[in-house]
């Protein structure tokens, strides 16, 4: 009888200490989890599937965005990445109002840049004045902060080569600006003789057809969207959802059964 006691007590202790090691588990887990997903947060996909945004990072913070990693950063940052020719297709510019001059004169810039927010900028002034090699889709783009009409002079003065569709563009209700915006093309640019690539001006736009579509006076496009990207993400080997649950863990698939062994 002792000694089935006390084999009792064994295997009760034994059970005790496994449903330790799976509590300290789960919470080791679900704090990793509740990390990932705050810092993860701070950098997303807007609506329109092409703008990456992250209001709530700090410069020189990044985020992994559909498998891309995309980096924080300020005017600054932005301004020496493009004097030494660095990537700029990555960069994650919520916050920015100021891009005046960023790539004026700069005759070999074509990165995509279509990714960027820009919906705090307010001045564009001379951006890509002189660059003539730039014929990126940048229809994505937010301009309902450019209310400046100096903000917009020269934007794309001299960008020979620059033929994209910005009637998606919807710039704010601003007569200054509107009366202004002859000033946006400048010189030797195709779209200041194709009002069909034109931006339109909320509340001061003709009507105008559109791929069959006829937008009212006044009426801006519905902002343009790319096509949903996939949620499935890749991080490091292995292959996880856009909405990771616990059973991710630094990567790692954890078994059906987890253990302490599974802490990387």
């Amino acid at each position: 009888m002792y000694l089935e006691k006390s084999e009792i007590n064994f295997f009760e202790k034994k059970s005790t200490v496994n449903e330790l090691k799976i509590k300290a588990l789960f919470h080791l887990i679900i704090f990793f989890a509740i990390s990932f997903s705050l810092s993860a947060q701070n950098f997303q996909l807007a609506s329109n599937n092409k703008t990456i945004t992250c209001d709530g990072a700090s410069v020189g913070s990044t985020g992994v965005v559909n498998g891309k990693t995309y980096t924080k950063v300020n005017r600054n940052t932005l301004v020496t990445m493009i004097a030494n020719g660095d990537d700029v297709s990555c960069v994650c510019t919520s916050g920015i109002t100021d891009m005046r001059k960023l790539f004026q004169n700069n005759n070999s810039f074509n990165q995509d840049i279509s990714s960027w927010d820009t919906s705090d900028v307010s001045n564009m002034e001379a951006l890509f004045q002189n660059a003539s090699s730039f014929n990126q889709d940048i229809g994505y783009w937010d301009v309902s902060s450019m209310n400046d009409q100096n903000g917009v002079n020269q934007l794309f003065d001299n960008a020979g080569s620059l033929n994209q569709d910005l009637s998606y563009w919807c710039f704010p209700n601003n007569q200054n600006i509107y009366n202004n915006r002859q000033n946006i093309w400048g010189n030797n640019n195709p779209i200041r003789n194709n009002a069909s690539l034109q931006p339109r001006f909320s509340g001061l736009s003709p009507q105008r057809t559109y791929d069959g579509q006829t937008i009212s006076a006044g009426q801006c496009r519905s902002a343009k969207t790319a096509a949903a990207p996939s949620n499935i993400t890749q991080i490091g080997s292995d292959i996880v959802t856009a909405n990771p649950s616990i059973n991710y863990y630094f990567g790692r698939k954890l078994s059906s059964t987890p253990s302490l062994d599974h802490i990387v």
